[in-house]
């Protein structure tokens, strides 16, 4: 808000500044007021107003008198009663005052930049590797070899404490990472929510993620799963296995498509500028702005919703002469500089009413903005992008004509609103008054290089997924007519929601992206100690049978970053028998006869490409 307010109120209630009830004659009962030129008192002077009257002025307007209403938080204002309380307690998050007495904090924009670091085999330099599914039991054993590696790790997760938790307790550095190259960033999440900040500096993804399944009446700590010897009737724990092996794995699948991530070659600077990971700061860097500051009685919030989300809300109401409420960002620590951007990229999800994306390029409360209107459509995430030279120059609702232009090195503040107006009179077309909702997932800075932010150099990143063996059994009776001699997860397969038809389904979600990939279907998984490449084994065909130990399929995984020769190929791992050793020493020995997925996968008679279960 531009300058230090003055503010001159007698008592501090439990949502805000109150009036002082019994002022002497002569005297100002209540004001606030500052260079904005917003004031509201109770004056007493004689001569000056009746008693018990109220004025209140706004920049650019004259002031106005109103009759005290019995709440002192409370002016009557025509037909609706206006909140003075919430007036107060919204101006005041925005002032110095508000900040020194804790209500807000600065906002610190977000800028993510890969490092360079050299992969295990030294045949290139990669950006970070973001992981999903990290604290599983596959996951955590990548995170900590890639830290080992010197990678620097992102990993995906739906609660940063208890991924603490379990990644320390698994040997994983969780030091400060801004003077190593090997650290852990968290990227708060869940495969139905990928935010396009996610991939920032990222050259490559190892998806560990799968449905949740484990023995009935299993420990908390899961022992009966993980013991590995005694085989106990699974369940279902958590989501479907629809959900998270298909519906999620293709989302994946198709945010690494649309992202804008570097190549090896090149790095990458980051683009994005608002992240909403951390909850506990959304209502301390945003504060409301609704039309109670010229009478109004429209009432708004901002809070989070589904991790990583912000949700905008609340009722938005034609009373008063008013129709619009908003919420604005706290002032920018320092000015983002986005010079070498073109433009800004919105995630949202809305309701079917046109919104409007405002930019302030000073610090002052009421100075000129910059709007870009853009429609949602309802209940649907949308990326809107935002070009520079389509913000219009704006100051209280009317268009600039003076020459006023966006300034992209000087960014201080960004704002959401909802109006019953356009520019200079004009309606929303989609306007409606009542509830409304606009969910936020990111605002982002792209870059000039080109509509998705690519540099010359970048390229799509590889997408190494982790499957499962025996996902085709079921659809091939003819070859595999007695599946009680195969593995549980396939004899069980319709008992467990027909997971083995949805990780399918997952798999051809990825191979029809058109992003680089590697599928590894390792056979049952379990906590033995590894073997090495010497003790394992791999096949394609999807008939391999036998059990490996998720320390051997870490190593592949990892191993597999720097395997060019394996990209869009499908394999099944098992280690070998004890007594049948070999001396193959990398994971480009084990995997030297291996074919495409053109010729096999996608060729397939017994099913469809892409499948997807019916």
């Amino acid at each position: 808000m531009g300058g230090a307010g003055v503010l001159a109120f007698a008592q501090l209630g439990p949502s805000g500044l109150c009036s002082r009830p019994n002022a002497p004659d002569g005297k100002v009962a209540a004001a606030v007021t500052g260079r904005h030129g917003v004031v509201a008192r109770k004056a007493q002077a004689p001569g000056s107003l009746a008693q018990n009257q109220w004025e209140y002025s706004l920049p650019g307007s004259h002031s106005r008198s109103r009759s005290r209403s019995r709440s002192p938080s409370i002016l009557r204002m025509g037909r609706e009663a206006w909140p003075l309380r919430r007036f107060v307690r919204d101006l005041l998050f925005f002032t110095p005052v508000g900040k020194a007495i804790g209500l807000r904090e600065d906002v610190s924009t977000v800028s993510t930049v890969s490092r360079k670091v050299r992969a295990d085999t030294g045949s290139k330099s990669v950006g970070a590797v973001l992981v999903t599914g990290a604290t599983g039991g596959t996951g955590r054993r990548v995170v900590k070899l890639l830290q080992e590696r010197g990678y620097a790790v992102k990993a995906l997760v739906r609660n940063e404490q208890r991924a603490k938790d379990v990644l320390s307790k698994s040997g994983v550095q969780l030091q400060d990472g801004s003077e190593n190259t090997n650290h852990v960033t968290f990227c708060v999440g869940d495969l139905y929510n990928i935010h396009p900040d996610f991939f920032d500096g990222v050259s490559a993804i190892i998806s560990c993620t799968g449905v949740k399944v484990g023995p009935v009446d299993d420990t908390p700590d899961r022992a009966k799963y993980y013991q590995g010897l005694k085989f106990y009737p699974p369940e279902i724990l958590e989501d479907t296995p629809e959900n998270v092996e298909y519906v999620g794995v293709k989302n994946l699948a198709s945010k690494v498509a649309a992202a804008s991530l570097s190549g090896s070659e090149s790095g990458a600077s980051g683009s994005a500028l608002l992240s909403f990971k951390d909850p506990a700061k959304i209502n301390r860097t945003w504060g409301v702005v609704d039309d109670i500051v010229m009478g109004g009685v429209s009432s708004s919030s901002i809070a989070p919703g589904e991790p990583g989300v912000a949700v905008f809300s609340g009722m938005v109401s034609t009373s008063n002469n008013g129709g619009f409420a908003s919420v604005r960002t706290a002032p920018f620590a320092r000015a983002a500089n986005l010079s070498a951007a073109k433009s800004f990229t919105l995630r949202v999800k809305g309701d079917g009413q046109r919104y409007k994306f405002i930019v302030r390029c000073d610090s002052k409360w009421d100075g000129p903005s910059f709007c870009y209107s853009f429609d949602t459509k309802r209940g649907e995430w949308q990326d809107i992008e935002v070009p520079f030279g389509q913000l219009l120059p704006v100051f209280r609702a009317k268009t600039m004509r003076d020459g006023t232009r966006f300034d992209p090195a000087s960014v201080f503040a960004v704002q959401f609103m909802l109006s019953k107006f356009e520019y200079d009179g004009a309606l929303n077309p989609s306007f409606r008054p009542g509830a409304f909702e606009l969910q936020i997932a990111a605002v982002d800075a792209v870059t000039a290089a080109d509509s998705r932010g690519r540099s010359s150099k970048a390229q799509t990143p590889l997408l190494i997924h982790v499957g499962s063996a025996g996902v085709t059994r079921v659809l091939r009776a003819s070859e595999f007519p007695d599946l009680e001699s195969q593995p549980p997860a396939v004899r069980m397969n319709k008992m467990l929601g027909r997971m083995m038809e949805w990780k399918l389904a997952g798999e051809d979600a990825i191979r029809a992206s058109g992003v680089p990939y590697l599928i590894v279907r390792p056979c049952a998984l379990t906590e033995e100690a590894p073997r090495g490449y010497g003790g394992l084994k791999v096949s394609q065909g999807d008939t391999m049978t036998g059990k490996v130990s998720r320390d051997d399929l870490a190593r592949v995984l990892v191993d597999a970053l720097g395997c060019g020769s394996l990209t869009n190929k499908t394999f099944e791992l098992a280690t070998r028998a004890e007594d049948d050793g070999s001396s193959l020493t990398s994971l480009t020995e084990l995997c030297s006869n291996l074919v495409d997925d053109a010729s096999t996968e996608t060729k397939r008679t017994y099913a469809s490409f892409p499948f997807v279960p019916l």
